[in-house]
């Protein structure tokens, strides 16, 4: 069943995925490429907003959760091998994702400011809809000067785009492309589905400037982003099943087991329940009712 979903990545501590305009404009166009992976598989993702910063990102993305889980594994891994060829050194830290989903309407707009508000969050001494790397740009703005610099995909070489979006893909040629080599966001991202989440434009004003909408969803996802790798949770689960009920691994373990394992993990190690469903091998839901 489709639905909205918050994706982010856990901020890196000693790496950054974008440290420079270049490297930002490569970031955004992989977005664009992601969406058509998409859609070329019969999978399609509606990208409702984003965010891109030095050391973490952010997506609201409406589909199937496989697919949305299809286009983010794509975007991080086209990241991966972009950094692997245009820097001297991969990045050291492992990279976290986390993804939740929002039930209700109101769910939907907390993710969705939030994830616009990220240059606040971050710090930096820009606002939201003036950020380059953010889909805040688009909401309630005709862009007109923008797009009047603007050229078609269609005007431009197979080398050229090559040379410019580092993909031998094939863009739609009614796309625009600004001056820096950037493909316009609003050619792939949903603003008529982000704008019926709000009233109009001063609904989305007083909800841009609400801070409390930080403070609701950090707490959400500081409480099911994984702080512990998956390996180390696993092999403290494995202890566990040895000691505990004398079997050599958790898929030996009855259900009533793993749930016991999976309470002591939470108490013991603060995981989160995403996080435990994948250590014991249960779904989320039933480990909530429990856990």
């Amino acid at each position: 069943m489709k639905s909205f979903y918050h994706w982010c990545s856990k901020g890196l501590k000693n790496d950054l995925f974008f440290t420079n305009d270049r490297e930002f404009i490569a970031g955004m166009n992989r977005i664009a490429a992601c969406y058509l992976y998409c859609m070329e598989r019969g999978r399609p993702v509606r990208i409702v907003a984003f965010c891109l910063l030095n050391n973490h990102f952010h997506f609201v993305l409406y589909g199937e959760e496989e697919d949305t889980i299809l286009f983010m594994n794509h975007y991080w891994l086209l990241t991966a091998i972009w950094i692997q060829n245009h820097r001297k050194e991969r990045l050291h830290g492992r990279v976290e994702l986390g993804h939740w989903k929002a039930e209700t309407r109101e769910s939907v707009r907390d993710k969705v400011v939030y994830t616009m508000r990220q240059t606040l969050e971050a710090g930096l001494q820009v606002t939201p809809q003036a950020y380059p790397w953010c889909s805040a740009r688009l909401m309630y703005n005709n862009n007109e000067s923008v797009m009047e610099t603007s050229g078609k995909m269609a005007e431009m070489g197979v080398r050229e785009k090559r040379r410019k979006f580092f993909t031998m893909r094939d863009f739609p040629h009614d796309w625009s492309v600004l001056p820096n080599g950037m493909i316009w966001p609003g050619c792939y991202t949903d603003t008529v589905l982000a704008h019926k989440l709000f009233s109009g434009v001063k609904d989305f004003m007083f909800s841009m400037n609400n801070g409390n909408v930080d403070r609701e969803v950090n707490v959400e996802i500081m409480a099911e982003m994984p702080s512990i790798p998956d390996t180390e949770v696993k092999h403290r689960a494995e202890s566990l099943a040895r000691s505990l009920f004398g079997r050599q691994r958790i898929s030996s373990c009855p259900a009533e087991e793993r749930i016991r394992i999976a309470s002591m993990l939470r108490k013991e190690l603060h995981c989160g329940h995403k996080q435990l469903a994948r250590i014991v091998m249960m779904r989320e839901e039933d480990l909530r009712k429990t856990v």
